[in-house]
């Protein structure tokens, strides 16, 4: 098992990519939720950042999943 903490500093060390905290919602992380980062590919970075993390912190994620509903989402606001 592996908790928010441990996700958000592999998140940023091993790929340069900045997660926000649950602000005490417990095993929470939050990504891309204000002003200019909340728009375009920035969420969709934090996706495949994350989701790549959890892989090599040995969690089971299909990635590419995870990107194209982000992606989906995306295209769908334009």
């Amino acid at each position: 098992t592996v908790d928010h903490l441990q996700v958000r500093a592999h998140v940023r060390e091993r790929y340069g990519v900045m997660l926000s905290s649950g602000q005490g919602a417990g095993n929470l992380i939050r990504i891309a939720h204000m002003g200019p980062t909340a728009r375009g590919l920035h969420p969709v970075i934090g996706i495949a950042a994350l989701g790549r993390s959890l892989v090599d912190l040995g969690v089971s994620v299909r990635v590419g999943d995870g990107v194209e509903a982000a992606l989906a989402v995306l295209s769908s606001q334009n």
